[in-house]
C-alpha cells in the first residue's frame, strides 16, 4: 500500500482567508501525485487544512474514480464529532481506519505516525512552527526517508498577488495537459 499512497498534514488553525489559496496549491500537488501514479490519499480529517485536502481529493475522484480517500481517525470518540463538515466528509471516504478505541494524549501522534509509515509521499501545509503535530509529522517523515512536499504557508499570509497568480497558472496548465 505504501508505494503509491500520499498522506496529508496541516495546521488546524490556518486563517480562513488563505484557505482558497491552500486549495489552489493542493489541486496542483494532488494533480502531480496523480500524474506520478498515486491513487490512495490519507487524511486525519481534522478541521482546517485536512478538510481542504479531503475536498480536493474528492473533486479529483469525480474525474478519476480509481483513486481512494482514506480517513485515518485517531480514536473512536472522534467519530461522534458534532462538526457537520467532518461527518459529511467521513461519509464520502472510501475507507475509515480507527486506530484506538479511546482517547489518550498520544492518539494524534500515533495517527500521524501511522499515516507516514503507510505513505511514500507527505503533503504538508506547514508554516514553520518549531513544535506541534504538523512539525512532528514533517520531521518524522524526513527521518524515515519519506518524500515531503511542503506547502509554504507563510507566503500565503502576504498580499502578493504574483505568488497566487503563478499557483493558479500551474493548475490551468496541468488541466490543459490532462485534456
Amino acid at each position: 500500500m505504501r508505494e503509491k499512497t500520499c498522506c496529508f498534514t496541516g495546521h488546524r488553525d490556518l486563517p480562513e482567508e488563505i484557505w482558497d489559496n491552500i486549495e489552489i496549491i493542493l489541486f496542483d500537488e494532488v494533480g502531480d501525485a496523480l500524474i506520478n501514479g498515486y491513487n490512495c490519499f490519507m487524511t486525519g480529517l481534522a478541521e482546517g487544512a485536512d478538510q481542504i485536502f479531503a475536498e480536493v481529493v474528492l473533486t479529483e475522484r469525480r474525474r478519476r474514480p480509481d483513486i481512494k480517500l482514506v480517513a485515518v481517525i485517531s480514536h473512536a470518540g472522534r467519530l461522534k464529532a458534532k462538526d457537520p463538515e467532518f461527518q459529511r466528509l467521513l461519509k464520502l471516504c472510501d475507507e475509515v481506519r480507527v486506530l484506538s478505541d479511546r482517547y489518550d494524549k498520544g492518539v494524534y501522534y500515533r495517527r500521524n505516525k501511522y499515516m507516514v509509515d503507510n505513505s511514500s509521499l507527505v503533503l504538508a501545509a506547514y508554516d514553520g512552527r518549531p513544535s506541534g503535530g504538523t512539525c512532528y509529522t514533517v520531521k518524522y517523515a524526513e527521518k524515515q526517508g519519506v518524500w515531503v512536499r511542503e506547502i509554504p504557508v507563510k507566503p500565503l499570509l502576504t498580499d502578493d498577488e504574483d505568488i497566487l497568480f503563478e499557483e493558479k497558472k500551474k493548475i490551468v496548465d496541468r488541466i490543459k495537459v490532462e485534456e
